[in-house]
């Protein structure tokens, strides 16, 4: 997935390209969060039925659990269906594990479950330690150790990276 940032002074589109792929592999639940980047509102994840909801709001400041179905159905009724996604139960059992344990660690960001180094900073101990989804895990790292790069929320040259993720810049 090839990203445009727009240059904060104009609001113009600058020609910079931001890689997310690593080599063509993406990981449908990563191409998920790379979503919330380019919206003002939340990510919404549930499975079957509307017992449980993850909410990630923009740059992964914001993960929360929701259980209340009325208000579950109030925030689906006022997101665009495109940012509503459904997932198994498994997986959205660990997205809510991962949810409590970012608000109960204090972890600014939103790391995905079974990664270490694919969200705003990294999780690792060292270098060699990578969660289960090793691929991209490793390919998330690769992103984060890249040269030429804007961390989540850092500038250079005029260029903002507004995303909860490390970008790779290519200039054109």
């Amino acid at each position: 997935m090839n990203v445009l940032l727009s240059d904060e002074k104009n609001s113009q589109v600058s020609p910079v390209k931001l890689i997310f792929s690593c080599r063509g592999m993406l990981v449908p639940a990563l191409l998920l969060l790379a979503a919330v980047v380019a919206t003002n509102g939340a990510l919404l994840i549930m499975s079957d039925g509307l017992s449980r909801m993850v909410a990630l709001k923009e740059r992964g400041q914001l993960c929360s659990v929701h259980t209340n179905k009325s208000k579950i159905k109030r925030m689906m009724a006022k997101s665009d269906s495109v940012m509503v996604h459904r997932i198994s139960s498994e997986e959205l059992e660990e997205l809510m594990e991962s949810c409590t344990q970012k608000a109960s660690s204090g972890q600014r960001g939103f790391i995905y479950p079974g990664t270490k180094w694919c969200g705003p900073g990294n999780i690792a101990k060292h270098f060699d330690d990578v969660g289960r989804y090793e691929e991209e895990d490793k390919c998330c790292r690769e992103h984060d150790h890249c040269p030429k790069q804007l961390g989540a929320g850092q500038c250079r040259y005029g260029i903002c990276n507004k995303s909860l993720f490390t970008r790779q810049v290519i200039f054109l």
